[in-house]
């Protein structure tokens, strides 16, 4: 099973909090299991690091950590925290140690920050290192953090992707000759009543992650003060899922733009309600299809003589032979809604209806048109169907695409 890209809440975490502190803009918990447990195959207290954004609990992997255990002045062991992903704990750090007595000091050193921004409110952390004070029964002070998160963002370079610089404890902002040579960013909007969080698409998200790319989720509180034209500027692919509101026509241009600038973009619909035949009303997902050529039917599909386990969960195959379908032979998709425009990517076959018309046919469920892909269904994205078929594969090739624009 993939771990939710979202980490435990601090009453979920196991054994004891020892502390709950900030570096920069991520959110440090710092947990002590004593006794027997499953971390480590030595005996003894394990040390586990959990960051986080601090208002999604996004989890924030690829980060570079150790630790200081001080007992009297003296320095009793000292590290680097091990990587590790756990399915309770998402990503975390943790370290083994031979005893933690009442009053030790324990210093967290963050050595590389996390290596993706903005996650549902999240603002790149800056290297530095926070202070975790009182090891042991009291109440736990507050880290003491260094002033250059405060002095980035005052600048504004918080909402920049960083990275860390040659000396321990500096970051700088990339540059854009740098910027066009690293990971790319993807962004996810959530600010049009979007029916979409990181949990509904965990799989997208934690390849994304896995493979170095910045995913950052576009909340209405980072609109607040973030335009959207300010957003797309930073962004290398666009993904839209499922919009309750509609994009205004400036908004729709600069998609539009995006696109045409070698932006990718992602649109995935979600079924309508039951109601009059052919192609749906203009919608806020239909009115952005359409600034490509593309668009979605009405109702959702079934077939009666293939699927996968319920009738709703249809099959589809390739249209044909291209970088989305390397490697696919079958995927399954579950209510999907048919898409219309572009070029076919993948297909049911002949005996698959639609609810709205009951009308028998081959329907289109993925397709493509330059810089974008239109996909009917969202639970393709979802934990619930990945390892069905080759769904695992296609979601695969769609990260494939959405990493490869020329921005």
């Amino acid at each position: 099973m993939i771990p939710e890209p979202v980490v435990p809440t601090k009453s979920e975490l196991p054994g004891r909090l020892l502390h709950e502190g900030q570096s920069g803009d991520a959110a440090i918990l710092v947990a002590l299991v004593d006794g027997d447990h499953r971390f480590s195959d030595t005996e003894g207290p394990f040390l586990i690091v959990s960051p986080r954004t601090p208002y999604n609990r996004v989890m924030l992997p690829r980060m570079t950590l150790s630790a200081t255990l001080n007992r009297g002045g003296d320095t009793v062991a000292q590290g680097p925290l091990q990587a590790s992903l756990d399915p309770d704990l998402g990503s975390f750090y943790g370290m083994s140690l031979d005893e933690l007595n009442s009053g030790d000091t324990v210093r967290i050193a963050v050595e590389t920050p996390p290596q993706l921004a903005r996650h549902d409110g999240y603002e790149t952390a800056v290297r530095q290192r926070v202070r975790r004070e009182d090891a042991g029964e009291s109440e736990p002070e507050r880290g003491k953090v260094d002033e250059r998160a405060d002095q980035h963002r005052a600048r504004g370079e918080g909402n920049q992707r960083l990275r860390a610089g040659t000396d321990r404890g500096d970051a700088r902002v990339l540059d854009g000759a740098e910027r066009a040579a690293s990971n790319k960013t993807i962004v996810i909007d959530q600010n049009h009543n979007n029916s979409v969080t990181p949990e509904a698409i965990s799989p997208l998200v934690t390849r994304l992650l896995e493979a170095g790319h910045d995913v950052e989720f576009y909340t209405d509180e980072i609109a607040e003060h973030q335009s959207f034209n300010e957003m797309l500027a930073s962004a290398d692919a666009f993904v839209v899922i499922g919009p309750g509101e509609q994009y205004n026509a400036s908004e729709q241009t600069r998609i539009a733009r995006f696109s045409d600038n070698g932006g990718r973009i992602l649109l995935v619909n979600e079924p309508t309600q039951r109601g009059a035949n052919g192609p749906a009303r203009s919608t806020p997902m239909t009115n952005i299809a359409s600034e490509f050529g593309l668009g979605y039917d009405a109702g959702c599909l079934y077939n009666l003589a293939w699927y996968n386990t319920n009738y709703r969960a249809v099959y589809a195959k390739p249209a044909n032979d291209s970088s989305i379908t390397k490697g696919v032979d079958r995927v399954t998709m579950y209510t999907a809604r048919p898409v219309v425009g572009g070029s076919a990517t993948l297909v049911t076959n002949e005996t698959a209806a639609l609810s709205t018309t009951r009308r028998q046919a081959q329907y289109t469920v993925v397709a493509r048109e330059g810089n974008v892909i239109a996909l009917g269904d969202r639970s393709l994205l979802g934990s619930d169907y990945i390892y069905t078929n080759d769904n695992e594969v296609l979601v695969s090739n769609i990260v494939k695409f959405l990493v490869s624009g020329s921005r």
